[in-house]
């Protein structure tokens, strides 16, 4: 008795400092002492693994989770020791130090989910991305709102306004989760926020992949989610009518229509990808190689502005299909959450999918961008609800 009363205060102080990580995270990013949040938390949580054998069974008892962490964890270990036959050949134990801090903050992510804290968990990264959000809008220039495209507003801010709106959509998925767990539809309000800040950003990647990721919705949908629908579009006519009114729409239009001239600097990027990928198909460049050339546009790129072909260079063939097979067995997780009545996890996971086809950060490093738009939803849609 003593010791499993050890067990869950090890646990309960470890996912506090947790929460308090997945709060700031959004506000400040990765600047130190948000980190140390974290470092306090994953180092407690792996002294009840080593030291506690009702910790480890508790949160490896379900074999779909722990089929998902071997294979994250193998993907990882592969893109990490390509570093091995790249050009920062001692950078490897950095990237494997980096890989185990990812594979905790799943576990923690699904341990927090497991002991009922799901909802509270939510609720932090919602409000971490409001404030974000609330603080931009006041320190925005209100001159230049619709020219800046609330790009370097905030010091916390990501350095990508593209990334930007990713976390505008994560926060909105969690709003609606919220929305789904506890029935308060005045969380409508903070939603509407991020959507506008989404737009404002200008950014057609996480808009249109918010947009796909939520049709799977409509072929789930019950007539107890009418209300839902009806206050969702209510607000989309309002904004609409805003747009219009203010007379700023032509620019939101002239933002998409850019799409399609500018769909041919990125594949321009990808070409050069495709070029040097084919010098070292199998097994890559290493996970610190990147492009170095001048586009068509005179300006010098360095990222691969996909995450697919980021793989490709980084680790070959052998790691896109490492890749494919994490996002593979989250889409199958999905399909599981779909089923237990949870397909709002699910269309998440969908939006990271989408979001980074056009975006190539690649996926480890430090607590930041990619923590929130590729690891929290695979998390999510790892944890399944514990059986009763």
């Amino acid at each position: 008795m003593i010791s499993e009363k050890n067990d869950v205060r090890l646990t309960k102080v470890s996912l506090f400092f947790f929460s308090a990580f997945m709060f700031f995270l959004p506000i400040f990013g990765g600047v130190v002492r948000v980190n140390n949040l974290y470092h306090i938390a994953s180092t407690l949580i792996l002294i009840a693994f080593v030291f506690r054998k009702n910790v480890r069974k508790f949160v490896f008892e379900q074999p779909v989770f722990t089929r998902g962490i071997v294979i994250t964890a193998l993907m990882l270990l592969w893109f990490c020791m390509s570093s091995l036959w790249g050009n920062v050949p001692a950078m490897t134990g950095s990237a494997l130090k980096h890989s185990f801090y990812l594979l905790i903050f799943i576990i923690l992510f699904s341990l927090a989910c497991w002991q009922g804290q799901k909802t509270r968990l939510i609720a932090l990264i919602f409000a971490g991305i409001v404030i974000l959000n609330i603080l931009i809008f006041i320190l925005v220039d209100k001159n230049n709102l619709f020219t800046t495209r609330l790009d370097n507003v905030f010091f916390g801010e990501p350095d990508n306004v593209i990334d930007l709106g990713g976390y505008y959509a994560i926060g909105i998925f969690c709003g609606l989760i919220l929305i789904r767990e506890t029935g308060i539809k005045w969380l409508y309000l903070p939603i509407t926020l991020l959507f506008i800040g989404l737009l404002l950003t200008q950014s057609r990647g996480p808009l249109f992949s918010l947009c796909a990721a939520l049709l799977p919705l409509l072929l789930l949908f019950k007539r107890q989610y009418i209300s839902h629908v009806a206050i969702g579009a209510g607000i989309l006519v309002l904004l609409t009518l805003a747009l219009i009114f203010s007379h700023v729409d032509h620019i939101l239009v002239a933002r998409i229509d850019s799409s399609y001239t500018q769909s041919f600097t990125r594949f321009g990027i990808w070409q050069e990808g495709l070029r040097l990928i084919a010098q070292k198909p199998w097994f890559g460049w290493g996970l610190h190689q990147q492009l170095d050339f001048v586009n068509d546009l005179g300006n010098r790129v360095h990222t691969t502005h996909s995450l697919y072909i980021a793989a490709l260079l980084k680790g070959g063939i052998v790691g896109f299909i490492a890749l494919l097979t994490v996002t593979g067995y989250g889409l199958y997780m999905g399909w599981q959450q779909i089923k237990q009545k949870q397909a709002l996890e699910a269309c998440m996971f969908l939006f990271t999918l989408f979001f980074y086809i056009t975006q190539g950060m690649f996926l480890i490093g430090n607590a930041g961008e990619t923590w929130l738009l590729f690891w929290l939803p695979l998390a999510v849609v790892f944890t399944l609800p514990k059986k009763s």
